[in-house]
């Protein structure tokens, strides 16, 4: 998934499924351009919208097991 702004890159975002009713938020990057504006919001409605579609009654965040993750672990 991709956001645009200005005709520019403003953030991606990827939706993997695992199985039927449940799926996994792969990555979120925001362009440097484009933060504090909301785009990681924008990202992530647009997520849980598709998940929602997908009629996933689950919905997991992937995590790495490196100390920069241990936040949202």
């Amino acid at each position: 998934m991709e956001f645009w702004g200005n005709q520019q890159l403003a953030g991606v975002g990827a939706l993997k499924t695992l199985e039927n009713e449940h799926g996994e938020i792969k990555s979120m990057r925001t362009s440097t351009n484009f933060l504090r504006q909301s785009i990681a919001s924008k990202l992530l409605t647009h997520i849980i919208k598709q998940a929602n579609l997908r009629s996933y009654k689950k919905l997991s965040l992937e995590t790495g097991t490196m100390d920069a993750f241990l936040s949202a672990q």
